[in-house]
């Protein structure tokens, strides 16, 4: 059985908008390929203020060659029952295939994950940055629950 598919469940709200006009996807992927960890996670309210997703999120996201993603996002024990990771019961755990819709665009499609109202699904995310070891994703959460900004650090 293919490695990828044995993936444990993790999480992945992603994107990114790269600073050079000439930028191809397959440049974009060789950034995005490895292990990155969660630095901050904060959902953005209709009014445009940022808040964090839970208490003490943590998480990783890996991007594979072989076209595979996975992503997992924890949040602290003691996290609020009024934070948006309520619904998601604290935690956020996808894997499947990823593709490049533009240059700035990547498309998971999720064939895993602790929400069965994702599955199947393909989440979108915009690269907003990927700089110095940097990527930070922004896009709508699925199902209507509002805009993200997540920020992740290249670890390998």
């Amino acid at each position: 059985m293919n490695a990828a598919r044995t993936l444990i469940l993790q999480f992945l709200f992603v994107g990114c908008a790269h600073g050079n006009a000439q930028t191809h996807p397959e440049d974009i992927k060789n950034e995005l390929l490895g292990t990155w960890e969660l630095d901050s996670f904060l959902r953005i309210t209709a009014e445009g203020k940022e808040i964090p997703w839970c208490k003490g999120a943590y998480g990783l996201l890996s991007y594979s060659d072989n076209g595979y993603m996975s992503a997992s996002i924890n949040c602290a024990i003691d996290t609020p029952s009024d934070s948006p990771s309520t619904p998601y019961s604290n935690m956020l755990l996808y894997a499947g295939t990823y593709i490049f819709k533009s240059a700035d665009e990547v498309s998971h499609h999720v064939m895993n994950s602790s929400q069965a109202d994702l599955l199947g699904k393909d989440l979108v995310r915009k690269v907003s940055s990927l700089e110095n070891g940097v990527l930070i994703l922004t896009g709508s959460a699925a199902n209507n629950r509002g805009a993200f900004k997540i920020v992740w650090r290249k670890i390998r």
